[in-house]
């Protein structure tokens, strides 16, 4: 995929799990292999790159979703994206 707006913001939704409440799950972030720094919504994932990011920049994220009271539920997607000027 690709993307050109600076700030990349990207939202996650829980689907098919066994909770009535998102807030009981553990979303857990990895852009290009490093944990973001910590966000107020556990939900949405908002990057900032500078103005000097060059074109055909690659980013690669993977949210991993978990609910704690039970191991079996638990589902992991990536996705990684390219910067278009």
């Amino acid at each position: 995929g690709e993307f050109s707006r600076i700030p990349l913001r990207v939202r996650a939704r829980a689907y098919f799990f066994n909770v009535r409440d998102e807030d009981g799950l553990t979303f857990s972030w990895r852009v290009n292999g490093e944990a973001p720094p910590g966000s107020e919504d556990p939900f949405a994932l908002s990057i900032e790159f500078g103005s000097d990011v060059p074109s055909d920049f690659a980013v690669s994220i993977r949210l991993s979703i978990q609910n704690p009271a039970s191991s079996r539920e638990v589902a992991s997607q990536s996705i990684n994206l390219t910067f278009i000027k």
